[in-house]
């Protein structure tokens, strides 16, 4: 379990974090929109000027505690 104020550090830590490194992400030339919920992220991105493996490399540089996952969405022809 934990204690019931864990939920209240993590939330500073990440406000921390995204305010102090993820606002050159932002500012990235082909990042589209940057927008987090709690602990999930969702990054939208042109991807003729940036591609995923450098958003994702970019994001798992600045923390070595936090290890950000890619999800493509699969469409179907």
């Amino acid at each position: 379990m934990g204690s019931p104020i864990s939920s209240l550090i993590d939330e500073i830590f990440l406000q921390h974090y995204v305010d102090a490194n993820i606002k050159q992400l932002r500012d990235m030339k082909g990042t589209a929109l940057y927008v987090r919920y709690v602990d999930d992220i969702l990054v939208i991105y042109d991807t003729t000027k940036i591609n995923l493996l450098a958003i994702n490399t970019y994001i798992n540089k600045i923390h070595s505690n936090i290890n950000l996952t890619r999800h493509k969405k699969k469409t179907n022809p």
